[in-house]
């Protein structure tokens, strides 16, 4: 197998395996200077570029149950 054709086989795999989720293609050449497709294990693709995900901010008082500014709440009167 020449390079352009591990190249081509590995972006048809990219795009088409049902394994494509888990696991990556690419040309590799192995030890005698042929080439062959190489399949890695990845972990699930990541969605689109640019997005986030909201989080909660955290909060910030020292005491669980402290009322804001850090007032506990058998001094609040």
């Amino acid at each position: 197998m020449t390079r352009d054709e591990a190249q081509a086989r590995s972006v048809q795999l990219n795009a088409e395996h049902p394994d494509r989720a888990t696991h990556h293609w690419f040309p590799r050449e192995d030890a005698a200077g042929g080439w062959a497709v190489a399949r890695v294990a990845v972990g699930p693709l990541a969605g689109p570029t640019g997005t986030t995900q909201e989080s909660k901010p955290e909060s910030t008082d020292a005491v669980p149950g402290t009322l804001p500014g850090g007032v506990q709440p058998f001094a609040a009167g």
